[in-house]
């Protein structure tokens, strides 16, 4: 990535029938874009928040009793096709680089919590958005085990809808759902992110461990 070129993120979270990445469809799947700095490069109605249409739907036992609610939303009139999930999160990327000067040029980052589980599904699912986003990627979990291991201090409570409030640099879209919500954790993603990289900036100068 050129020094010149501007940094964006697209801040992504799925929720999917299965772990077995080479079966699993999604179900959900939300989205996001700010640049380095954590804000955001277009208007919160612009966010992805899609639910995906499977009939018959086949879905893991744990996914079956832990998100009945989901599944009966993928299964209903509000659900869509996994090309209208494509359509609209290349439609998210070129809102959110539409303001710089050559958009075309400008391959965003993906990221999230353990994001190589949800890129692996996009590879295979929605094609056309992989091959528009960077080879690179931003995973905050990478950030969870630097503090963990190495720095002392509370770890961030993503559980926590206040938390995620308290630490979002911009006005938090929550929701009434929060466990297991792909828009709710991709937000929480961003707001884990801020939460150790401000407390990984106040240690860098003593090395406290």
């Amino acid at each position: 990535m050129s020094r010149l070129e501007p940094l964006v993120y697209l801040w992504l979270d799925t929720e999917y029938s299965e772990l077995n990445a080479d079966r699993a469809v999604l179900l959900q799947v939300s989205a996001l874009a700010t640049d380095g700095r954590l804000r955001r490069l277009h208007p919160e109605q612009d966010d992805v928040n899609l639910v995906v249409r499977h009939r018959p739907l086949k879905v893991s036992a744990w996914v079956r009793d832990n998100l009945p609610e989901l599944c009966a939303r993928c299964q209903s009139r509000e659900a869509v096709s996994p090309k209208v999930v494509e359509r609209r999160l290349l439609e998210l990327i070129g809102k959110a680089t539409a303001r710089y000067a050559h958009p075309e040029q400008i391959r965003p980052v993906l990221a999230g919590n353990s994001i190589h589980a949800d890129a692996a599904l996009l590879r295979r699912i929605c094609p056309g958005v992989t091959a528009r986003l960077h080879y690179r990627q931003m995973d905050v979990t990478a950030f969870k085990l630097v503090w963990r291991n190495w720095f002392k201090g509370p770890m961030f409570d993503k559980e926590n809808p206040e938390a995620v409030r308290a630490h979002l640099p911009f006005r938090a879209v929550l929701g009434d759902r929060h466990q297991h919500d792909a828009h709710y954790d991709a937000q929480a993603s961003i707001a884990e992110l801020n939460f150790y990289l401000k407390r990984l900036k106040r240690n860098r100068v003593t090395g406290a461990r």
